[in-house]
């Protein structure tokens, strides 16, 4: 398949934010609760974009999204301040995550996280809230080049948490945004939702099942890849979704759900604090 020019972009904030995963289909409005599967309630609405209850207490988002009170389920849950931890590289660099407990806890299990990368071609459940899909239309991001006129859809103003579902079919040699990912295009009638992630999903999940079957957090939404001069709010076939490696990022992750529980209601509170001190001590 050729693909046309594509130029990087933050997920959210700086350049273009990504949101309530767009997905193809007959008018692209489905995929919102009632879920298939239990662990795409872990993801919810922080600030108008997105993050993933991990359990513990504990949430996980991007860094660019930022700490805050997160919505699961119609129920505001309270950051509880002090308590961010940015999670890091094998090298000691930040990547763009971010863990920071939150008070009182939802009434949802811990969440199984991946022990390895998915395979390549794998198949993924992608959930994030934001805009949701708006009319079709046409572009051709090359000109007189292959591949010609591509089809896209205009973003819409209504945000809902939304899944839809994808494939791995990107793993870079090297990191994006300082972070280690894995990718997925968004191509015509191949999984049904297809999904891209648009304004407003980074800090979403992308989720893959174990050999035992069981839906693990395998990702988190973190970037988008645009067509170079590709107009305002849309999305176009054969872009690119990018998704932190939960599993490069695991033993972070786990050490914050499995921190013990101290009296006092803000134990998983307490705990990333002691976690980031430690951090900080060991550098």
């Amino acid at each position: 398949m050729i693909r046309a020019a594509l130029a990087f972009s933050l997920a959210l904030g700086i350049a273009v934010d990504a949101s309530a995963v767009l997905i193809d289909g007959i008018d692209g409005a489905g995929s919102v609760a009632p879920f298939p599967v239990e662990p795409l309630y872990h993801v919810g609405v922080r600030g108008g974009l997105s993050a993933i209850y991990l359990g513990n207490g504990v949430v996980l988002t991007a860094n660019h999204v930022g700490a805050g009170d997160v919505d699961f389920g119609g129920t505001t849950y309270s950051d509880v301040p002090g308590t961010a931890v940015r999670l890091a590289n094998a090298d000691g660099t930040y990547a763009d995550l971010l863990m920071f407990a939150i008070y009182p806890r939802p009434d949802l299990p811990d969440l199984a996280i991946a022990t390895a990368q998915p395979a390549y071609l794998s198949p993924l459940l992608i959930a994030g809230n934001g805009l949701d899909r708006g009319a079709e239309l046409w572009w051709d991001p090359n000109g007189t080049s292959p591949p010609g006129v591509t089809e896209g859809f205009r973003w819409a103003s209504a945000s809902h948490v939304r899944f839809g579902t994808n494939n791995v079919e990107v793993v870079p040699q090297s990191r994006v945004f300082n972070t280690q990912v894995f990718g997925s295009y968004f191509d015509a009638g191949q999984s049904q939702p297809e999904a891209q992630a648009v304004v407003g999903d980074s800090g979403g999940a992308a989720f893959s099942q174990s050999p035992q079957g069981e839906w693990e957090l395998a990702g988190v939404i973190i970037g988008i890849v645009q067509y170079s001069g590709q107009p305002a709010s849309t999305t176009f076939f054969g872009q690119r979704t990018y998704y932190a490696d939960a599993a490069y990022y695991r033993s972070q992750l786990a050490l914050a759900v499995e921190l013990p529980e101290p009296s006092g209601g803000f134990a998983a509170g307490i705990g990333l604090v002691a976690l980031l001190a430690q951090r900080r001590l060991a550098r």
